[in-house]
């Protein structure tokens, strides 16, 4: 099923002109337009947009001899993608860095840009995730790491969404 974002119908119209059939291989070149479009659209959308990269292509780093995590991190496909996540991240307060392409110390592929989120704490609290796998190892390291919470529903966000309390 679907994820639906709640928001107005002209945010939607803004959002769906972008992320409809362009005959592109890359974003790359409307980054500039997503980037005002995000500017302009209200904190919900904004939020859905940066859960949506996390969730659907992030990962968490995850120490599982103490099951603590260290970021919640994104590859990212070129620096331009990678910037305007990191700005939108950095004007909703998070504490990101941002690591450009570099090689590999045990050599092999070159390690691709990386956005890190360092208050991965902050991200699940206030933002959450959809994904059951990434939220129940976010939630697990919470406790170990801060003590209990709640699951809260935030459904009526982002079909799914769930944060903790």
């Amino acid at each position: 099923m679907p994820a639906l974002i709640r928001a107005s119908s002209s945010e939607c119209r803004d959002l769906e002109r972008f992320f409809g059939s362009r005959n592109c291989d890359s974003l790359e070149p409307v980054i500039p337009e997503i980037k005002q479009a995000l500017i302009q659209a209200s904190p919900a959308v904004r939020r859905c947009f940066v859960v949506g990269a996390f969730d659907g292509r992030g990962s968490v780093d995850l120490n599982r001899q103490n099951n603590k995590i260290r970021y919640l991190v994104l590859d990212c496909p070129n620096s331009t993608t990678g910037m305007l996540l990191h700005d939108l991240l950095v004007s909703e307060g998070f504490s990101v860095n941002y690591n450009l392409a570099r090689d590999r110390v045990e050599g092999g592929e070159p390690r691709k840009p990386q956005l890190r989120i360092k208050n991965w704490d902050k991200f699940l609290k206030c933002y959450g995730m959809v994904s059951e796998k990434k939220y129940d190892v976010m939630k697990s390291s919470y406790t170990t790491t801060f003590g209990g919470c709640l699951t809260r529903d935030e459904s009526s966000v982002l079909d799914g969404l769930k944060t903790i309390e």
